[in-house]
Protein backbone atom coordinates (compact mmCIF):
# COMPACT_ATOMS: atom_id res chain seq x y z
CA UNK A 1 0.00 0.00 0.00
CA UNK A 2 1.64 3.01 -0.82
CA UNK A 3 1.69 6.36 1.66
CA UNK A 4 2.25 10.03 1.35
CA UNK A 5 2.72 13.19 2.65
CA UNK A 6 0.24 15.66 2.09
CA UNK A 7 0.53 19.36 3.42
CA UNK A 8 -2.21 21.74 2.65
CA UNK A 9 -0.89 25.64 3.19
CA UNK A 10 -3.85 28.27 3.41
CA UNK A 11 -2.62 31.66 2.02
CA UNK A 12 -5.13 33.81 2.72
CA UNK A 13 -5.72 36.56 0.35
CA UNK A 14 -8.77 39.65 1.08
CA UNK A 15 -10.71 41.36 -1.36
CA UNK A 16 -10.29 45.18 -2.14
CA UNK A 17 -13.35 46.82 -1.71
CA UNK A 18 -12.35 49.49 1.88
CA UNK A 19 -15.22 50.40 3.65
CA UNK A 20 -13.52 50.61 7.05
CA UNK A 21 -10.89 48.77 8.89
CA UNK A 22 -11.42 45.59 9.15
CA UNK A 23 -9.81 42.39 10.19
CA UNK A 24 -10.16 38.52 10.58
CA UNK A 25 -8.33 35.97 13.22
CA UNK A 26 -7.99 32.91 11.76
CA UNK A 27 -7.20 29.76 14.28
CA UNK A 28 -4.33 28.81 11.92
CA UNK A 29 -2.52 29.25 8.28
CA UNK A 30 -1.19 26.13 7.74
CA UNK A 31 -2.74 22.49 8.18
CA UNK A 32 -0.20 19.32 7.92
CA UNK A 33 -2.45 16.26 7.41
CA UNK A 34 0.75 13.51 7.66
CA UNK A 35 1.04 10.73 5.97
CA UNK A 36 -2.20 9.21 4.14
CA UNK A 37 -2.98 6.99 1.14
CA UNK A 38 -3.56 7.81 -2.58
CA UNK A 39 -7.45 8.47 -3.11
CA UNK A 40 -8.40 9.35 1.01
CA UNK A 41 -11.09 11.97 0.94
CA UNK A 42 -9.21 14.64 3.71
CA UNK A 43 -10.93 17.54 5.23
CA UNK A 44 -10.44 20.11 6.75
CA UNK A 45 -12.07 23.12 8.59
CA UNK A 46 -10.34 26.53 8.63
CA UNK A 47 -11.91 29.03 10.83
CA UNK A 48 -11.96 32.50 11.54
CA UNK A 49 -13.61 35.58 13.66
CA UNK A 50 -14.43 38.86 12.43
CA UNK A 51 -12.83 41.22 14.55
CA UNK A 52 -13.91 44.27 12.90
CA UNK A 53 -16.84 46.59 13.56
CA UNK A 54 -18.84 45.78 10.25
CA UNK A 55 -20.00 42.63 8.85
CA UNK A 56 -17.80 40.92 6.30
CA UNK A 57 -18.37 38.63 3.24
CA UNK A 58 -16.56 35.75 1.52
CA UNK A 59 -16.63 36.80 -2.20
CA UNK A 60 -15.04 34.30 -3.52
CA UNK A 61 -12.72 30.87 -2.25
CA UNK A 62 -10.40 29.24 -5.11
CA UNK A 63 -7.84 26.59 -4.53
CA UNK A 64 -4.49 25.77 -5.89
CA UNK A 65 -5.51 23.14 -8.05
CA UNK A 66 -8.66 20.55 -8.95
CA UNK A 67 -7.73 18.05 -6.53
CA UNK A 68 -8.84 20.43 -3.90
CA UNK A 69 -12.90 21.66 -3.12
CA UNK A 70 -14.47 23.93 -0.46
CA UNK A 71 -17.56 25.03 0.94
CA UNK A 72 -17.91 28.30 3.27
CA UNK A 73 -19.63 30.67 5.43
CA UNK A 74 -22.53 32.16 2.56
CA UNK A 75 -24.26 34.11 5.22
CA UNK A 76 -22.38 37.51 6.05
CA UNK A 77 -20.09 37.30 9.39
CA UNK A 78 -20.95 39.91 11.83
CA UNK A 79 -18.72 41.14 14.33
CA UNK A 80 -17.75 38.73 16.94
CA UNK A 81 -19.34 36.01 14.90
CA UNK A 82 -17.15 32.85 13.14
CA UNK A 83 -17.53 31.63 10.04
CA UNK A 84 -15.55 28.33 8.10
CA UNK A 85 -13.80 27.57 5.09
CA UNK A 86 -14.12 23.70 4.40
CA UNK A 87 -11.28 22.22 2.67
CA UNK A 88 -11.46 18.80 1.16
CA UNK A 89 -8.36 17.63 -0.82
CA UNK A 90 -8.21 14.20 -2.31
CA UNK A 91 -4.97 13.33 -3.50
CA UNK A 92 -4.45 11.18 -6.96
CA UNK A 93 -0.34 10.62 -6.51
CA UNK A 94 2.25 9.89 -4.23
CA UNK A 95 4.80 12.32 -3.03
CA UNK A 96 4.34 15.64 -0.61
CA UNK A 97 2.23 18.28 -1.91
CA UNK A 98 1.60 21.95 -1.16
CA UNK A 99 -1.60 23.27 -1.80
CA UNK A 100 -2.93 26.69 -1.39
CA UNK A 101 -6.18 28.11 -0.86
CA UNK A 102 -7.64 31.55 -1.42
CA UNK A 103 -10.02 33.62 0.53
CA UNK A 104 -11.47 36.68 -1.11
CA UNK A 105 -13.33 39.17 1.62
CA UNK A 106 -15.90 41.81 0.44
CA UNK A 107 -15.79 44.45 3.28
CA UNK A 108 -11.97 43.78 4.30
CA UNK A 109 -8.85 45.84 3.89
CA UNK A 110 -5.84 44.21 2.76
CA UNK A 111 -3.54 43.26 5.22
Amino acid sequence: MMRLISIITFFLMFGTTLLSQTSVDWNEHTHQFGNVKVGEHLFFNLEFKNVSEIPIIINDVKPSCGCTSFDYTKKPILSGETGFVKVEFSPKSTGPFYKNVSVYFENLDPQ
